[in-house]
This record gives structure tokens, C-alpha cells and sequence, in this order.
């Protein structure tokens, strides 16, 4: 019987070192594993709130038309226009979107820029860009021979609400205007 009793007790000792050590290589590996996800998790959790604060602080875009020049020459008078409705509530932002070749013989673009309310009230202003600097490099962004630009024409502009007509037209002396592709108007909420 003592026999028997140690024999038994050898092996519920083994059982136990086993049991131990196999829950030793549990936690080893577990651990780091664990620790792993909890540094994941907050790194997602962090790249959600970034995501959520920046598209929050960002503009909402109400209308972007980009209209294609017809054989890249833009004619005075060829307006590009775009009509929004406002919201009384909101104030606007309204920007030029343009693209012209390599091949843009000045270093400036003077435009007019029309904004009629909803009680036909039209306003319009002349805005001067420079589209290269003195070196005649180009300003805008691109590759190859097509170049880029936004440029900012009003800020903050608040109406009765209704629609809104926008209009852009080239100012220049040359008629066509050539090797412009595109332009067009951007609208924006403007969140502050």
C-alpha cells in the first residue's frame, strides 16, 4: 500500500510539473501575442480618431464641375457656369479648378467671376493668377505638359439661401485662349 501510495503521488507530482510547465509555455507565448493586439487595437483606435477629427475639420464640397475645353481654346464670352442651392445657414467657399498645357504663352490669367443670388443680384470681379513665375516655371502641379491649378476666388460668402449661379470666364486679350483644357468651379462649405 505505501508503495502504491507513493507511486501515486510521484505521478500527481509529475502531473502538476507537467500541468506548469505547459501553462508556463502557455503564458510565454500568449503573452507577447496579447500584448501585440492590445497595441494594435490602440493604434486603430487612434487611426479612427484621426480619420474622424480630420474629415470632420475638412470642407464639404457642394459642387465640382470641371467642363473640357472644346479643342483646348477657351472663347471670351464661353462662360463655365455651375448653379447651388444655399443653405442661409452655411457659408461658402468658391475656388477655380484650371489645366492648361506647357505650351500657355503667359505668366498670368485674369478672369471674371460672376455670382448671381437668388434675387438676381449679380456681382462680378476680376481676379488676376499667376499660372508660372519670372523663370517661366510653371506654378501648378503636373507631369509631362499638363499642369494643374485651384485658386481661391471668395471665401466665407453667406446668402438668403436659393440658388446661387456662378459663372467664370477668361479675361484675356487673346480670343480663343488657347491651350487651356479645362476649368471649372469648386464649391465648398465652409467649416470653420
Amino acid at each position: 500500500r505505501n508503495r502504491l501510495w507513493q507511486k501515486i503521488s510521484h505521478k500527481r507530482q509529475e502531473i502538476r510539473i507537467e500541468i506548469e510547465i505547459t501553462e508556463t509555455e502557455i503564458n510565454a507565448t500568449l503573452n507577447p501575442m496579447l500584448e501585440a493586439l492590445k497595441v494594435t487595437k490602440i493604434k486603430v483606435f487612434a487611426l479612427v480618431c484621426l480619420t474622424a477629427v480630420f474629415l470632420g475639420c475638412k470642407n464639404q464640397t457642394v459642387v465640382d464641375n470641371q467642363v473640357q475645353i472644346p479643342k483646348t481654346n477657351w472663347v471670351q464670352g464661353n462662360k463655365i457656369e455651375t448653379v447651388f442651392s444655399a443653405d442661409s445657414a452655411e457659408n461658402y467657399n468658391f475656388s477655380l479648378r484650371l489645366r492648361t498645357t506647357n505650351e500657355y504663352k503667359y505668366h498670368n490669367l485674369f478672369l471674371l467671376f460672376s455670382v448671381s443670388d437668388s434675387l438676381n443680384k449679380e456681382t462680378t470681379r476680376r481676379y488676376t493668377f499667376k499660372i508660372a513665375d519670372e523663370d517661366g516655371q510653371w506654378l501648378g502641379s503636373g507631369s509631362g505638359n499638363v499642369f494643374s491649378y485651384r485658386f481661391r476666388l471668395l471665401n466665407g460668402q453667406q446668402f438668403a439661401g436659393g440658388k446661387i449661379r456662378l459663372s467664370v470666364e477668361h479675361n484675356m486679350r487673346d480670343n480663343p485662349l488657347r491651350v487651356v483644357t479645362d476649368a471649372g468651379i469648386v464649391v465648398e462649405k465652409d467649416k470653420k
